[in-house]
C-alpha cells in the first residue's frame, strides 16, 4: 500500500497530472522476481482511514502486509495510527529492533496474525529494507529459498570510525579492479533503485579507502 495523496493510482490509469510510487513498483518487481506471484498493490490518501481501510481490504487476501511512506513520527505520518485504526498493534521498539538486527528504521506490527511492515517513502531506506527484511520474511513464508551471493572488492572513500551497520554500495570497476563506491542519499533522483548493487558491513573501525570489503549482493 503505497500512501500518498499525491498517488492518483498505482497503475498510472488516472486522467490528468500523475505521480507513481517508484519504491511501490520497485517492490512489486523485486517479489514478482523472486518467485512471489500473488501480489497485490494499490494507493491510499494522506488520511489514518483510507490507509486503515486499505489494510483490512488487503488482509483478507494476504499473508504478509507492507505500506510505503508515513513512518516518521510527525503530525502528518499517519501509518502507526491506521494499523491500530484497522484493529491491528505494533511492535514495541525492542521487538522491532531484533526484527532489523539494530535500530528499527521501518515500523513493524500485526493485523489478524498478519506481519505488517511500514517502509519509509525514502527510495534508499524502503529499497535496503525491502531487500534486508522484506524479501527474506515474505520468502521464508512463502517457502522459496533465495540465494544470498557476495564479492569481494575494494572500497572507495572513507567512513569514519564509529558509525555502523549495513552500507549500500554500487559496483564498478576501474582498471580491472571490482570497486564498491557509498550510494548517497538525498540525490532526488531514483537511479539507485538500479545502481545500487548490495551492502557492505561497517564495524565500529569504519573503512578506509583502498580497503577490500565483501559486498553481499542485493537479490535480482
Amino acid at each position: 500500500i503505497a500512501t500518498g495523496s499525491e498517488l492518483r493510482d498505482f497503475v498510472c490509469r488516472a486522467d490528468g497530472p500523475t505521480r507513481v510510487s517508484s519504491d511501490a513498483a520497485y517492490l512489486r518487481s523485486l517479489l514478482l522476481d523472486a518467485g512471489i506471484r500473488d501480489v497485490w498493490a494499490r494507493s491510499a490518501a494522506d488520511d489514518s482511514e483510507a490507509i486503515a481501510a486499505a489494510l483490512t481490504g488487503l488482509a483478507v487476501r494476504s499473508d504478509v502486509l507492507i505500506t510505503i511512506g508515513g513512518t516518521g513520527r510527525g503530525s502528518k505520518d499517519l501509518t502507526r495510527r491506521a494499523i491500530l485504526e484497522a484493529g491491528g498493534k505494533l511492535l514495541d521498539s525492542q521487538e522491532a529492533d531484533r526484527c532489523s538486527g539494530g535500530a528499527s528504521p521501518f515500523i513493524a506490527g500485526e493485523l489478524d496474525g498478519r506481519p505488517v511492515i511500514g517502509l519509509p517513502g525514502n527510495p534508499l531506506a524502503a529499497m535496503m529494507i525491502a531487500q534486508r527484511v522484506v524479501l527474506p520474511l515474505i520468502a521464508a513464508r512463502s517457502g522459496i529459498e533465495l540465494h544470498e551471493k557476495a564479492v569481494r572488492a575494494t572500497f572507495s572513500g572513507n567512513i569514519p570510525a564509529g558509525k555502523t551497520g549495513e552500507l549500500c554500495v554500487s559496483l564498478g570497476t576501474s582498471g580491472g579492479t571490482r570497486i564498491a563506491r557509498a550510494v548517497q542519499k538525498g540525490t532526488g533522483s531514483v537511479l539507485l533503485l538500479r545502481d545500487a548493487a548490495g551492502v557492505v558491513k561497517v564495524g565500529k573501525d569504519g573503512i578506509n579507502a583502498g580497503d577490500e570489503v565483501e559486498v553481499i549482493c542485493f537479490i535480482n
